[in-house]
């Protein structure tokens, strides 16, 4: 059977995937490991192989967010739980990456949190990394989050009867110095997709500079994350409710280009929810972390961190939870219809909640119509004064729309989106809503901001030897030696044709279906073209043709090699002098809620040519 399965999904596994299949109603384990290597397998292999339950948000079926272990040899095994196991993980471990100790290391901090003993061979481990001591000291009721109990005082169950505990409450409540931001997002300064990364980079450091602000983003610790961050702070733990059962994820916090992240480890029962390999797949689904299992995850316990924090020294708690995009939003509905209440009851303040839209587009927001109860919302409170009913589409519950209206207050990225979403024809039948909150006073458009200092052509630090002089008065000249070196370099081909550029992530919204045609148009009036952007995509078919067939096309998909490394003799980043040198930047865009490439591209002195949508 085992050697059927293998040959079976060979084709679509690599070393690095554990296989669980359902048969019979019961699930069968295939770990497809190398016969020499078990690195990954866990201490408790058992609570890694256990396959949660979720109904895909499109088709209505059920499915399975499996569980995967991750494997170093390509010489795949079977695997069988022996009593040698220990001996062999033993062997193992010898030669770990930094993923598998901060793996190591998440298991010796729970064994702690329950009270077990750690195992030796992992303790041998940890102290080769200087790190058991740090586990050993752990004070577990001085950790940064207070705990959910059940109301029968049990440990928590579940969110409709979770609880605080009186006596870790403080006796008095203090106030904060400093307002306390909490930003949620999938996509952050370290795990960048498109604008919104880069925007919440900028944000959060423009906001800190104010001494009345202490602004910080909760996001997934990605794996790739841990690779540097094998050794981030651990400051606690939260309970909560995910698929029906109670999940324990372990929060961990870094300082990571200036700005403080604190980063959600999963349950091991959903030990690679959030594996998804590199940063430009946040938004991907795989047959281990489905991308609908994945946001229910996040946003259950981003509620339970920010209705529980008490900071690091007992008397701390956050103000305002910022969540930006759709996909961060359940955690609003379940702090204002369950978690907040409870907060109030025990004397605590809410916590007020900002919803920033950054995106309104046909199939944007929507998941399964189970969704709330999979995060323990049996039922929507009536009573509450949020509650304005769920807001469904067929079988799908609308979550930026229901989530809007539990916000205390809804922005989008430019006012022109705000004006969309508030027009009968072009909100996509959801003006009703936002009419309502905008007579609130709770709905308005704000433009989104960007970082002048990094695009500004006059600074060396930006353009290198093309920098231009403050009166912009050698601005064309310098323009005509960033294309005259990009043409030697070959990366332009031309140094005298017009240059239209497209940069940024490619995606139907984005209108890349579009670039072949106005590539072919462009290189047919006497142009040239340039396109890059993250990995390439099937909608880039028709401008490859053109390229392959020797018009004046490039395209480049790999942003660390094409933008990011330094062009000779330049002083800075390829991408840089390609921004610079363009005369236009393209921005064929579909929906667009601001449109952050257009004013980077003006302000390096490139024209805009764009589509007439939303924030363009």
């Amino acid at each position: 059977m085992l050697n059927f399965v293998k040959n079976l999904f060979q084709p679509i596994l690599d070393s690095t995937t554990a296989l669980i299949i359902k048969t019979c109603s019961e699930y069968t384990a295939f770990a497809i490991i190398g016969s020499v290597s078990i690195i990954g397998i866990t201490t408790n292999i058992i609570s890694y192989i256990n396959p949660i339950q979720y109904s895909d948000p499109f088709t209505q079926n059920d499915g399975y967010a499996l569980i995967t272990s991750k494997i170093d040899d390509d010489d795949f095994d079977e695997f069988f739980f022996s009593d040698s196991y220990e001996e062999d993980y033993t062997t193992a471990i010898q030669s770990l990456s930094h993923q598998e100790i901060f793996i190591l290391r998440d298991q010796a901090i729970r064994a702690k949190l329950n009270g077990q003993t750690i195992p030796q061979y992992v303790a041998d481990k940890l102290i080769e990394y200087s790190m058991i001591d740090d586990i050993e000291s752990i004070d577990v009721s001085s950790l940064a989050f207070y705990p959910l109990i059940d109301i029968s005082g049990t440990e928590f169950v579940s969110l409709s009867s979770a609880t605080f505990d009186e006596a870790n409450l403080p006796e008095t409540y203090h106030y904060n110095d400093k307002k306390v931001v909490f930003q949620a997002a999938m996509e952050t300064p370290v795990a960048r997709v498109g604008g919104l990364g880069n925007f919440i980079k900028d944000f959060t450091r423009a906001l800190n500079e104010k001494n009345s602000i202490d602004l910080s983003i909760i996001s997934p610790f990605f794996d790739f994350l841990k690779d540097n961050h094998y050794n981030a702070a651990f400051v606690g733990y939260v309970d909560h409710e995910v698929w029906g059962k109670k999940m324990r994820s372990t929060i961990y916090k870094v300082r990571d280009q200036g700005i403080t992240q604190f980063l959600i480890q999963p349950d091991p029962e959903c030990i690679s929810i959030f594996d998804i390999y590199k940063s430009n797949s946040v938004y991907s689904s795989y047959f281990h972390s489905e991308l609908s299992a994945r946001i229910l995850y996040l946003n259950s316990a981003i509620a339970a961190m920010v209705a529980n924090y008490r900071g690091e020294n007992g008397q701390g708690h956050v103000d305002i939870l910022h969540t930006h995009t759709w996909h961060t939003l359940i955690s609003a509905i379940i702090l204002n219809d369950s978690l907040n209440p409870l907060r109030e009851e025990y004397g605590l303040p809410p916590i007020r909640i900002l919803n920033t839209v950054h995106m309104h587009a046909e199939g944007e927001g929507f998941l399964n119509q189970d969704s709330l109860k999979h995060v323990g919302i049996k039922n929507l409170n009536p009573d509450s004064k949020y509650y304005k009913g769920v807001k469904y589409k067929g079988n799908l519950i609308n979550i930026l729309e229901t989530g809007a209206t539990y916000a205390d207050a809804t922005n989008t990225v430019s006012p022109s989106l705000a004006e969309d979403m508030l027009d009968s024809e072009l909100s996509l039948k959801t003006h009703d809503t936002y009419r309502s909150l905008f007579q609130e006073g709770r709905f308005s458009g704000i433009l989104n901001g960007m970082n002048q200092d990094a695009f500004n052509p006059q600074k060396r630090g930006v353009l290198g030897r093309f920098a231009v002089s403050a009166d912009l008065s050698n601005l064309a000249e310098k323009k005509a030696k960033a294309k005259q070196t990009l043409y030697e370099a070959n990366i332009i081909s031309d140094p005298n044709k017009p240059l239209f550029l497209y940069v940024g992530r490619f995606g139907r919204e984005k209108g890349t279906d579009l670039l072949g045609l106005i590539a072919d148009r462009v290189t047919s009036l006497g142009g040239q073209m340039v396109i890059m952007g993250p990995g390439y995509d099937l909608a880039l078919y028709e401008a490859t043709k053109l390229e392959e067939s020797g018009r004046a096309v490039k395209i480049y998909t790999d942003v660390a090699q094409d933008q990011l490394t330094t062009l000779k003799d330049s002083q800075t980043k390829k991408g840089m002098v390609i921004r610079f040198a363009a005369d236009y930047t393209v921005l064929p865009s579909y929906a667009e809620a601001c449109g952050l490439v257009g004013l980077e591209a003006l302000s390096m002195g490139s024209f805009i040519a764009t589509s007439n949508v939303q924030g363009l």
